[in-house]
């Protein structure tokens, strides 16, 4: 890849960075005199997860499953690795994470719960605007549920910090073929569908 074509790369991926802050602020947004009107969690947190979804789908080269090659991962897998590859999250975090926060809230709107099916445990969420560091992806367990403490923006910064870090994606972009290739492969994927 050319500066040129890095330099696009570059603010598209910090233009989609940006978007995610401006929509975490309005997701949160105290309306003076409009006591009805709550903050709206869920919709910055699908948000959140489809651009995980995308950042990773970028990196591995693919987005949608049939276009993986020999890439075996399942989706859920390939966003796993990117947050403890990138974010440095646990892999069994960032699995209840993907589970609750992408599978279970994107598909239904809804928050529910999540059984671990070797263990019993059951896990439910809880998204804050934003927390502590010591108390982010914290599980607390209260009677027979675990918590998974979200922290929106927490996230955020862990996702701009894992894209545009010393020697994170972005760093690695500019000098790998490899990953300069499942870039091109999965923005042209992302730009190819058909009905």
């Amino acid at each position: 890849m050319n500066k040129s074509q890095l330099s696009a790369i570059k603010l598209e991926l910090t233009q989609r960075l940006d978007s995610l802050k401006n929509d975490f602020a309005r997701a949160y947004i105290d309306i003076p005199g409009s006591p009805n009107i709550a903050v709206s969690p869920f919709p910055i947190v699908m948000y959140c997860m489809a651009t995980l979804d995308l950042f990773s789908g970028l990196w591995a080269g693919w987005s949608d499953s049939k276009n993986r090659k020999s890439d075996t991962r399942s989706q859920t897998q390939r966003m796993v690795d990117f947050l403890t590859t990138f974010m440095g999250y646990p892999v069994n975090k960032s699995s209840i994470m993907i589970q609750m926060y992408r599978h279970k809230l994107m598909h239904t709107s809804e928050a529910r719960q999540l059984l671990n099916s070797t263990t019993g445990e059951i896990y439910l969420m809880n998204i804050s605007p934003s927390l502590k560091s010591s108390d982010y992806l914290a599980v607390i367990q209260k009677a027979k549920y675990k918590w998974l403490q979200f922290g929106v923006e927490n996230f955020i910064d862990d996702l701009e910090d894992a894209i545009f870090g010393n020697g994170k994606y972005y760093d690695q972009l500019t000098t790998n073929e490899t990953l300069q290739s499942n870039f091109i492969t999965c923005w042209t994927e992302l730009n190819s569908y058909t009905l």
